[in-house]
């Protein structure tokens, strides 16, 4: 029988010129003190999320994450990094690294339609 292998994907919202920007951080935040338990799952993360991740474990002096893999870029040249490409890029990973679950993390500050685009797009993929 197979062992049960699960991550957290995560959509990040928002963002600042020198850094990952206060949705991001919150949903970090959030993550770690609400749901300590995904905390030590494996992460695929969005850049901005990945970033305050590490921020957030070295200003808190945790555990750092273990980011399994983190999506910065679209992989066609010069396009856009949006939620469908993401989710894209994330189930591709999880597939490819036997995951059986995928808790999906997007901040719950985002409109609500956006929210349901991100499972939309991850279900669409998965």
């Amino acid at each position: 029988m197979k062992k049960e292998k699960s991550a957290v994907l995560g959509f990040s919202f928002g963002y600042r010129k020198d850094a990952p920007g206060i949705s991001n951080d919150a949903l970090i935040s959030a993550l770690y003190w609400k749901s300590h338990w995904l905390w030590q799952a494996d992460l695929i993360l969005q850049g901005e999320l990945a970033d305050s991740a590490r921020i957030f474990s070295s200003l808190y002096h945790i555990s750092s994450p273990h980011i399994a893999y983190e999506i910065t870029h679209h992989e066609k040249e010069g396009a856009y990094l949006d939620t469908d490409e993401v989710a894209r890029q994330g189930i591709e990973f999880a597939v490819k690294n036997n995951y059986t679950t995928l808790f999906v993390l997007v901040a719950p500050t985002i409109p609500l339609a956006h929210r349901f685009f991100a499972v939309i797009c991850t279900r669409k993929y998965a």
